[in-house]
């Protein structure tokens, strides 16, 4: 009967003791994907805060480069040094997106890539416009360039806001809800 009793109190410490490492264990796993979670927010944090900067700068810089353009405040010259300079701008930019886009939901990292492609193209325009002699913006045949790079510019303002919301909303603990608000149709039922 003692033995009984003693087999009994073994198997009981037994099974406290593996009851006491699963729990252990569980808690563990538990910490370390919330470890890994406020790593990885981290993370996404970082690359945003550079590409988003790195964005701003360049997106000023580009419509300061349409202001000096459209207003001759410079001579060509100078504009196109301008240019040079915001075309090396756009190769650090493109190096922060790539960070966007490993780190960032779809959503915000597509928002990125366009930001860069769109950045680019207006740039390019602007480039060519001042390699072709900058026209006089009052030639009747202007009025369409001019047109078009003020779309360019209100488009490149409707990006960066909705980058930013999303963004922000990422960060937020309602966050997921507001992402999935803001996503075409098709692409809510994939989340």
């Amino acid at each position: 009967m003692e033995t009984k009793v003693a087999l009994a109190g073994v198997a009981g410490s037994l099974l406290g003791a593996m009851a006491g490492a699963l729990g252990a264990t569980r808690a563990a796993s538990i910490s370390s994907r919330g470890q890994f979670s406020l790593e990885a927010k981290k993370s996404l944090k970082t690359a945003v805060n550079a590409f988003a900067t790195a964005m701003l700068l360049q997106r000023d810089t580009v419509d300061e480069i349409m202001g000096d353009i459209r207003w001759r405040r410079l001579e060509p010259v100078a504009v196109m040094g301008k240019v040079q300079v915001a075309r090396q701008s756009q190769v650090d930019l493109k190096r922060t997106v790539s960070a966007v886009a490993v780190e960032a939901p779809e959503y915000p990292a597509a928002l990125a890539q366009f930001a860069v492609v769109h950045l680019d193209i207006w740039l390019e325009r602007l480039a060519d416009y001042v390699s072709n002699g900058m026209p006089p913006a009052e030639n009747p045949d202007q009025a369409d360039f001019w047109e078009q790079r003020w779309g360019d510019k209100r488009l490149m303002d409707e990006v960066v806001n909705s980058f930013t919301r999303t963004c922000r909303a990422i960060f937020t603990s309602k966050g997921r809800r507001f992402i999935v608000r803001l996503l075409p149709p098709a692409w809510r039922r994939r989340t």
